[in-house]
C-alpha cells in the first residue's frame, strides 16, 4: 500500500445538547478489520498501544442548549511526528455570532 498524503484535516460542527462548560475535544478511534477483528482505543476500553487524545481549549467556555461549536483540526507529518493544530469556535444559537474562538498548536511528544 502506498499513502500518498500522510496529512489530515477536518471540520466538524456540533449543536450543543444540554448546558455545560467545555474543556477541550477528546478523540479516539473504533476500527472493524474484518466481520470479528477490530479495536477502540475508546476511555472506556482497557488500554492499548494506541492512546486516546485530549486537545484542551486555553480557558473553558461556558455553552447553552443549542448553540454550536465547531472544530477545525489538522495533522501534518514533519519529519518522524504530527503537529497538530486545532481552532474551536462557539456561535449563539439566535444570531449566530460568534461567542468564542481559539487556536492552538502542539507536536505529538
Amino acid at each position: 500500500m502506498h499513502i500518498s498524503d500522510p496529512d489530515m484535516k477536518a471540520e466538524i460542527v456540533f449543536e450543543v445538547e444540554r448546558p455545560g462548560t467545555m474543556h477541550g475535544w477528546s478523540m479516539w478511534f473504533d476500527t472493524l478489520l474484518d466481520d470479528e477483528t477490530g479495536f477502540s482505543n475508546h476511555p472506556a476500553k482497557p488500554e492499548i498501544t494506541y492512546g486516546n487524545a485530549l486537545f484542551p481549549l486555553e480557558e473553558p467556555i461556558a455553552l447553552l442548549a443549542s448553540d454550536s461549536v465547531q472544530l477545525n483540526i489538522r495533522a501534518d507529518l514533519l519529519d518522524d511526528d504530527y503537529v497538530f493544530s486545532w481552532s474551536t469556535h462557539a456561535f449563539t444559537t439566535d444570531a449566530g455570532d460568534q461567542i468564542w474562538s481559539y487556536k492552538h498548536e502542539r507536536s505529538q511528544n
